[in-house]
């Protein structure tokens, strides 16, 4: 997809870099649920537990909401 653009000029504000996303933290939140929902198997619990119980990816992820920007200052940015 060598032409796409981005059609709202909203970009996201993260610590790990441009480009980066949530990636990671969704790899990890998943490990930490699988986790806990075997640890929940062994001890015979009756519920399984919840993704927002293990990992909230809103607080504990690295993402910092987002941000509109001026796409006639910033045009590379209206790259995906």
């Amino acid at each position: 997809m060598s032409r796409s653009y981005r059609k709202t000029p909203i970009s996201s504000n993260t610590a790990s870099g441009f480009r980066n996303g949530e990636k990671k933290d969704k790899r990890i939140g998943q490990h930490k649920l699988r986790a806990s929902i075997k640890r929940d198997i062994v001890n015979s619990n009756d519920v399984l537990s919840d993704m927002k119980e293990v990992y909230d990816i809103a607080w504990e992820g690295r993402k910092d909401g987002k941000r509109w920007f001026n796409p006639e200052k910033n045009p590379r940015s209206m790259g995906k």
